[in-house]
């Protein structure tokens, strides 16, 4: 099941009424990530998750797959002017807030321990691409403890259902 996450409080609460009104989604996510010498990874993966609008944000909410290597946890966006917040809960737990021109560090935590991240944010945009769709473009830098930063970036087209 869905939660949403509360930052003042730093939890996830489950809210009936906004799930029962919450739209079906479809989800493709593309990630690019460049080191230093050029090498590139792409991650591609569809899923289908939850949308839903409260308080002048919109939320998009999606469980992770086998092939973003994060299996058993649910992610969720929120998307505020300006400002997009990624929450992960379940086998990780982490929150990036992506606010273009801006720096912010977090912490990553896994079964094995806590990664202290490095986050420099280049762009962040959000488009209407039709009646019923999005896209989300995230240009970042992400710098692990004690590693060289990699360049990030993630495209997130949300198609919503009835």
């Amino acid at each position: 099941m869905f939660g949403i996450f509360d930052p003042e409080h730093n939890l996830y609460i489950l809210d009936e009424v906004i799930m029962e009104n919450a739209k079906t989604a479809k989800i493709l996510i593309r990630t690019s990530q460049r080191d230093r010498d050029g090498s590139t990874d792409i991650m591609e993966f569809f899923t289908e998750g939850k949308y839903y609008e409260k308080g002048g944000a919109r939320y998009v909410m999606y469980k992770e797959t086998e092939v973003s290597g994060m299996e058993g946890t649910a992610s969720t966006l929120k998307l505020a002017e300006e400002e997009v917040t990624l929450v992960r809960s379940g086998n990780v737990h982490a929150r990036f807030v992506f606010v273009k021109g801006q720096e912010a560090h977090t912490a990553y935590q896994t079964g094995y321990g806590i990664i202290h991240m490095k986050l420099n944010t280049k762009d962040v945009q959000v488009q209407d691409t039709g009646e019923a769709s999005f896209t989300v473009f995230l240009d970042y830098e992400l710098q692990l403890e004690g590693q060289d930063a990699l360049l990030n970036e993630m495209e997130i087209k949300v198609t919503l259902g009835r």
